[in-house]
């Protein structure tokens, strides 16, 4: 059987997430960036991503996104967000 891998071109949404309200607030909750959240949310949907940073911060914390796990609910209101970015 052969499948189709989903790739995530611009898993963050070409920065137009890092200013919502809720987003900002479930990265709060488990004390990471809204980056490390959409990636992590990405990865559990099983996407493939193209992730890049000139910032050798931004790559660690990109990385460090792989062991982050984020709840059904908060996976379900990335989910429903309809607005092309997610």
């Amino acid at each position: 059987m052969v499948g189709i891998a989903v790739t995530a071109h611009s898993p963050l949404a070409k920065a137009k997430r890092l200013a919502d309200n809720r987003l900002n607030q479930i990265a709060t909750n488990y004390c990471v960036t809204v980056p490390q959240i959409m990636i992590s949310w990405s990865l559990t949907k099983g996407y493939t991503l193209l992730v890049r940073s000139r910032c050798e911060n931004h790559l660690k914390e990109n990385l460090e996104a792989i062991n982050l796990e984020i709840s059904p609910e908060d996976i379900l209101y990335i989910d429903r967000l309809e607005d092309g970015f997610a």
